[in-house]
């Protein structure tokens, strides 16, 4: 993995995981071989379910392991206190987390 990494305090378990949160990564997406690289700009602008609520979110990398089709992505957000906060997530169907870039969601359909 990149240590080009972006250092931000961890989502907290306070924020809550309810049923239908975002997916954190998994470790054996993160250990190991693979590749990462920052998001493009047209593919910044995120949103996040993290405590049962939709957040504004911002991709700050992506990463991909060798041999894996499971995308992961580091997300950060504005926390209630206004700090910000993130973590690497699974980008996928039912996970939580759209990457909505340029398009809006209705385009992703």
């Amino acid at each position: 993995m990149s240590t080009a990494s972006l250092y931000l305090p961890p989502a907290t378990r306070s924020l809550g995981n309810e049923l239908g949160d975002a997916v954190p990564a998994p470790r054996d997406l993160m250990d190991g071989p693979g590749r990462s690289w920052r998001a493009e700009p047209q593919w910044t602008q995120a949103q996040i379910r993290i405590g049962g609520h939709w957040r504004q979110a911002r991709v700050e990398r992506w990463r991909l392991r060798v041999g894996s089709i499971r995308w992961v992505a580091q997300i950060t957000w504005q926390a209630d206190t206004g700090q910000r906060v993130g973590g690497w997530y699974v980008l996928g169907p039912g996970t939580a987390l759209s990457a909505v870039g340029a398009r809006t969601r209705t385009d992703l359909r």
